[in-house]
C-alpha cells in the first residue's frame, strides 16, 4: 500500500484533501467562534469599566429625573403655601348685658347662639349688675376692658350710673376706633347729665311708649345691612323708643309708626363716633323679637358690617341658621 511523507497509512490513517465547501464550513464556524468569544469580552469588559449608556438614551434619563424633580419641588411649595396659609379667625365679639327690666338669661343666649350659627364668630357673654339700673359692673373698671375684641355689643341697662368718668372708659375705646353695637336698653344707659353716651349711640332718647307689635320699614334697600331685610318686617312684639335727635353722622336705615304720636320713629341706624363704627337698634325689648330670625340677620349683619372686616370670615347672615 502506497505511503505518504506524511506517515503510514497504518498509523496515521489516510489524508483527504478537504473540498472548497468543507473550507468554506470550517472557516465559518472558526470565525463564528471567534465573533463569540469577542462579545463575550466586550460585554464582560463594559460590565468591568461601566461604560456609559448610548448619548440618545442618557439624554431621555436625565429629561424624565429633571421633570420629576420639577414635580417635586411644585409639590412641595404647594403644600408649604398650604401651611403657611392661616385659616380664616373668627370674629371676636364681647356682649354685655345686665340690669333692669330684661329677660337677659334667655336672651344674652339667643342671641350668642344665633350669631354664632349665622357668622363666624365666637361671642364670649359678660353678665353683670344684677337687674339694678345704677349697677357699676366690674368689667368697666378696667381701663383695658374691650381688650382683644374685635367689636363689643351693648345690650346693658344702667340708666342711673351718673359718673361721667365712668361713662368716658366705657365710649373712649369705640372712639379711638373699637366697632359697637348698641342694642334696646343700651340707649337708655349713663344718664349722666352730658350727651356723651348719646353721640356715642347716635340718637338721644329718653322714654318709650307703649307695647305693641309694630312694622319696620326698610329706609335704605342699598345698605349692606338692610339689602337683604326686605321692605318691611312686622316685628311680633314692640317696645318703641321715642328718639329726640339724631346725631350728625347718624343714617338711618329703619323706621317704624310711633302710634301714639303719629310720627315715624328712627329704629335702625349706623353711626360714625370719631373712628369707631357704630350700629344701633331700639329693637330688642321681649324674647319674641330677640329670639326671631329676622331679627337675629339683622343684628349680625350689623355687627359685622361695624367691624369693615375684609376677611374672610363671613358665612351669609341674611338667611336663617344652618340645618
Amino acid at each position: 500500500m502506497p505511503t505518504d511523507a506524511r506517515g503510514s497509512s497504518q498509523s496515521r490513517g489516510l489524508w483527504v484533501k478537504p473540498s472548497p465547501r468543507q473550507s468554506g464550513d470550517l472557516n465559518k464556524r472558526t470565525r463564528m467562534k471567534d465573533d463569540g468569544a469577542a462579545a463575550f469580552d466586550s460585554v464582560s469588559m463594559n460590565r468591568q469599566l461601566h461604560v456609559p449608556p448610548h448619548p440618545h438614551r442618557m439624554s431621555a434619563i436625565l429629561r424624565s429625573r429633571v421633570l420629576l424633580v420639577i414635580a417635586l419641588g411644585a409639590f412641595a411649595l404647594c403644600s408649604r403655601l398650604a401651611l403657611a396659609a392661616d385659616p380664616p379667625k373668627p370674629l371676636k365679639v364681647l356682649l354685655v348685658c345686665g340690669g333692669c327690666c330684661h329677660d337677659y338669661n334667655s336672651q344674652k343666649e339667643l342671641l350668642s347662639k344665633g350669631m354664632m350659627e349665622r357668622a363666624h364668630m365666637d361671642v364670649m357673654v359678660v353678665h353683670e349688675g344684677g337687674s339694678s339700673t345704677s349697677s357699676k359692673i366690674p368689667l368697666y373698671e378696667k381701663k383695658d376692658w374691650s381688650k382683644g375684641f374685635d367689636v363689643v355689643i351693648h345690650d346693658e341697662c344702667f340708666a342711673d350710673v351718673k359718673e361721667n368718668g365712668w361713662t368716658q372708659n366705657i365710649i373712649t375705646p369705640h372712639r379711638e376706633g373699637l366697632p359697637a353695637v348698641v342694642l334696646h336698653c343700651a340707649m337708655h344707659c349713663y344718664r349722666d347729665g352730658t350727651d356723651d353716651w348719646f353721640q356715642f349711640c347716635g340718637v338721644t332718647s329718653r322714654r318709650h311708649g307703649a307695647g305693641y307689635p309694630h312694622e319696620v320699614l326698610n329706609v335704605d334697600a342699598s345698605h349692606p345691612i338692610m339689602a337683604k331685610f326686605g321692605p318691611a318686617w312686622a316685628n311680633p312684639a314692640g317696645e318703641l323708643y321715642w328718639i329726640e335727635r339724631l346725631w350728625p353722622n347718624t343714617h338711618p336705615l329703619g323706621t317704624a309708626k310711633n302710634k301714639e304720636q303719629g310720627n315715624d320713629e328712627v329704629c335702625v341706624w349706623t353711626n360714625q363716633y370719631g373712628k369707631g363704627r357704630v350700629f344701633g337698634t331700639t329693637l330688642g325689648h321681649h324674647n319674641e323679637t330677640v329670639g326671631s330670625p329676622e331679627y337675629l340677620d339683622l343684628v349680625t349683619r350689623g355687627t359685622m358690617t361695624s367691624t369693615s372686616s375684609p376677611r374672610s370670615r363671613r358665612r351669609s347672615a341674611s338667611t336663617s341658621p344652618r340645618a
